[in-house]
């Protein structure tokens, strides 16, 4: 896909606390003192409406990273 990530480039992580799993695109994890985090990330979609105006992080076969009010989610198109 052209400005985004192929779905081999995406990688299933566990957050620790909730116990819950996500994709996320591989150039967002890194390594840190032999653990494993992810910057700036979520797997939220967020509700958009007509007219919104939002900041496109990233493209990916899954949608669009975007930040709305300051707030990171998914565009996702039906």
């Amino acid at each position: 896909m052209d400005n985004g990530i192929p779905l081999e480039n995406l990688v299933r992580l566990r957050h620790l606390s909730s116990g819950r799993e996500f994709l996320a695109p591989e150039s967002y994890v890194y390594h840190r003192n032999g653990k494993v985090y992810c910057k700036d990330y979520s797997d939220a979609c967020l509700e958009i409406a007509e007219g919104d105006r939002l900041s496109v992080i990233n493209a990916t076969p899954m949608g669009y990273l975007v930040k709305k009010n300051g707030v990171i989610g998914w565009y996702r198109l039906s």
